[in-house]
């Protein structure tokens, strides 16, 4: 089953026929302080069930983006520098922003790479970023960031009409 999914995972990520219809809403979480989060559906004519979420914290600025299919993490990015220990080295930890590809039912990654082709700086941005590295096409109009959070302005590079 776990080899089947980073198959999947491989074919999901790869499509080219992914997008995004509805507006990018950010949702203050409750009794959470100044933290958000974000769910989209994405319309994808050879994958159902297929999702994108999104979590932002004010204070520290961190955040980080899913892609699921059927409830199953895709593709996951964190901007959060946590280590993590690199699966098939001698113990060899891998710290920064990272992604994670591919998933067992247990929530073991099978990829893990260290990434510098996301704005980790703006997460308006790196949203666009994540979108266009999936092949993500966004057709919910303008990416705003959620609340007052810095001089962030839209996103409108990722939009199609």
């Amino acid at each position: 089953m776990a080899e089947d999914m980073n198959i999947q995972a491989d074919r999901i990520y790869n499509n080219p026929d992914k997008k995004i219809i509805k507006k990018v809403t950010w949702n203050k979480l409750p009794d959470a302080g100044e933290q958000y989060s974000c769910e989209l559906p994405i319309e994808c004519r050879s994958y159902d069930h297929l999702m994108f979420k999104a979590w932002y914290m004010k204070k520290t600025a961190n955040f980080g983006f899913l892609l699921l299919w059927k409830n199953e993490i895709i593709i996951r990015y964190d901007k959060k520098n946590h280590p993590h220990t690199v699966k098939g080295t001698n113990g060899d930890y891998l710290d920064g922003p990272h992604k994670h590809i591919g998933f067992d039912k247990f929530g073991n990654n099978y990829r893990l790479f260290k990434v510098n082709d996301i704005n980790e700086k703006n997460v308006v941005t790196a949203m666009g970023d994540f979108f266009r590295e999936l092949k993500i096409i966004n057709e919910g109009g303008e990416i705003h960031a959620p609340a007052k959070v810095g001089n962030y302005k839209p996103l409108t590079d990722y939009v199609t009409e």
